[in-house]
């Protein structure tokens, strides 16, 4: 039973790393980002001695309790300090957007698209107007004013359909990954 405990705690902060990723982000991660935040051998061997058997009151059997109850919080702990880390990253990078573009008028598609940019790193302008909820001329003028400044980048998807990247987007959220995949320190 305490086994299966563990095992539904591992679950369950898998689940919310991926869930504050995509709260804070729009974008949906995948098992495997969940997995390089917990999925290192120090869990695994957190896990292999919390299933030590034995009699539950041994010593190694509440080392073992200990070992797993310390990797779960430093996992977690590291996962959330990533996390937000990641979002002030976010915050910056809107902020210097915006001063690329001067004045923003407050609710305009400008305005909307800079705040929806993060939950789309790639996009079409009809996927731009689905996601500020205007016409596609006024998503069109939008990106339009976000490709002058600098802040997305057109390229292609097949023949002849747009697209637009933001490049800082892409590169921070390869960044956050490497980070989630590699060891602390």
């Amino acid at each position: 039973m305490a086994s299966s405990f563990i095992e539904g705690l591992q679950i369950n902060v898998w689940r919310l790393a991926k869930a504050d990723v995509a709260s804070r982000t729009g974008i949906e991660t995948h098992d495997d980002t969940a997995y390089a935040v917990l999925g290192n051998n120090a869990y695994v061997s957190a896990l292999t001695a919390y299933r030590y058997k034995g009699a539950a009151d041994s010593r190694r059997d509440q080392e073992g309790i200990g070992a797993c109850i310390d990797r779960f919080t430093a996992d977690t702990t590291r996962a959330v300090i990533d996390t937000d880390r990641f979002g002030a990253e976010l915050d910056a990078m809107e902020t210097e957007w915006r001063k690329k573009l001067g004045r923003v008028r407050a609710e305009s598609s400008v305005d909307l698209l800079l705040r929806v940019l993060p939950s789309a790193p790639v996009l079409t302008v009809a996927t731009a107007a689905d996601l500020i909820g205007r016409s596609t001329q006024r998503a069109n003028d939008a990106v339009n004013q976000l490709t002058a400044a600098g802040v997305l980048k057109q390229t292609t998807i097949g023949r002849r359909n747009r697209a637009f990247e933001v490049p800082d987007l892409i590169s921070a959220l390869t960044g956050f990954e490497r980070a989630l995949a590699s060891p602390p320190g």
